[in-house]
């Protein structure tokens, strides 16, 4: 019984392999917005295999490598082959849309195999995590299909810009491959200094849904960059000032 609950955590993240692997299914049969949802699954999944890591002290070396392997392509290759769909329909010429496709889950590819080899990486992260990058690309089906407000017409616009499509890609990939310190949010203890930066985190998030729907997921990833280098920057100013 004991060996069937460790196993848990890696049966959650090959669900989430599985999520990823379903949403490029879908996509290859145009349905973007149920692929979308694949990787807000993924994105669930790769949570809760975290938590059942941790609370089952089951955590391992091939537990670890999987996790990489899933969100290559929950969070790497599917939010690519989604942007790149976008890129394709706003007009991109086809090397454009290659680079599109590319870009992305070469950074996620590096980003994972970077985080596997350094144990450091626990209060903070260095570099944009893979999920945090594909749930602002991949999510873009679900929030123009249920999104509102400015957020909504701010998206519209940007898919239909060959440019925007392109600059973003851009600029998620560099973020991924960056060592910018972010927070990380894997906490063992509800008394973690962090819960109150996920609680304010939190409230804003759903705020931002209430006013603008799905189209908040990208603007919420702007959020968690934001609150990121505001409290980095004030870590580094208690350091030089004293």
């Amino acid at each position: 019984m004991m060996k069937l609950l460790r196993f848990l955590p890696n049966a959650a993240t090959l669900a989430n392999l599985a999520a990823g692997v379903s949403g490029l299914y879908f996509l290859s049969k145009g349905e973007l917005i149920y692929a979308s949802w694949m990787i807000l699954l993924g994105a669930l999944l790769d949570v809760v295999d975290g938590l059942l890591a941790r609370v089952l002290d089951a955590a391992s070396p091939i537990g670890k490598d999987l996790d990489s392997l899933a969100d290559l392509v929950s969070f790497g290759i599917l939010p690519a082959a989604i942007m790149a769909w976008f890129a394709q329909e706003a007009g991109s010429i086809g090397i454009i849309v290659w680079l599109v496709f590319l870009l992305p889950p070469l950074a996620a590819a590096w980003r994972l195999a970077r985080f596997n080899n350094d144990p450091g990486q626990h209060e903070l992260f260095l570099g944009l995590p893979a999920p945090a990058a594909g749930l602002f690309l991949g999510s873009w089906p679900l929030g123009l299909a249920y999104g509102s407000g400015l957020a909504l017409r701010l998206m519209d616009y940007a898919v239909r810009s060959p440019l925007i499509i392109s600059l973003l890609i851009i600029l998620i990939a560099l973020l991924m491959i960056s060592r910018l310190p972010l927070l990380s949010f894997k906490m063992k203890s509800l008394q973690d200094r962090r819960m109150s930066v996920l609680l304010a985190l939190l409230v804003l998030t759903a705020a931002l849904i209430l006013v603008s729907g799905m189209a908040a997921i990208p603007f919420v990833v702007l959020l968690y960059l934001i609150f990121s280098l505001v409290i980095a920057a004030g870590k580094r100013q208690k350091t030089h000032h004293p």
